[in-house]
């Protein structure tokens, strides 16, 4: 993928990411009280009063993702293959996913809520472009992406440890941004 291309993504990924948030949260849902009680321990209440959880059948793919085949490009990845993705304070997962007395269902919680926290730190528009670049740069491999990876070292902590840890405040000072 090119320079062209990245840029195409970020400069369509933002308002993309602010249609998204717009469209599912009048339709959400707030945390449960066992939600809440299982992730204080790890994010301030404010963040986690912030959330709304939307249920949907599947994850749609971008609009904008249209013009790729214009292009000729495959589109380099499958929301719809996702169980999870979260818009700014807005998290939308697929009802096949969704279980909220499911151990799994609170480490997915737990992953997106870390999203949560990273566009907070870091705004709408440089969470899209941080993200896209550090796609590119690390070979369009969705797991190397660097707030993915955070996203899953913190969750991978959540899910093999018994002592809760500021996980907020670790994706705060992590992105420059005091707690």
């Amino acid at each position: 993928m090119d320079a062209q291309l990245v840029t195409y993504f970020i400069e369509n990924g933002r308002p993309w990411v602010v249609a998204q948030r717009e469209l599912h949260r009048p339709n959400g849902r707030t945390l449960t009280t066992q939600e809440s009680a299982a992730l204080l321990p790890y994010f301030n209440a404010a963040t986690l009063n912030s959330v709304v959880i939307r249920e949907v059948p599947l994850i749609e793919n971008p609009g904008f993702y249209a013009e790729l085949a214009a292009r000729d490009t495959r589109p380099p990845l499958d929301f719809s293959q996702m169980h999870g993705i979260t818009f700014v304070d807005t998290i939308v997962v697929t009802r096949q996913r969704m279980d909220s007395n499911n151990t799994p269902w609170l480490s997915l919680l737990f992953h997106e809520c870390v999203h949560v926290c990273q566009y907070r730190a870091l705004g709408v528009a440089s969470f899209v472009k941080y993200y896209v670049e550090g796609w590119a740069q690390h070979g369009f491999n969705y797991f190397a992406i660097p707030l993915e990876v955070q996203a899953y070292q913190l969750q991978h902590s959540y899910d093999s440890t018994m002592q809760p840890f500021p996980a907020e405040q670790i994706v705060n000072q992590s992105l420059g941004r005091k707690a």
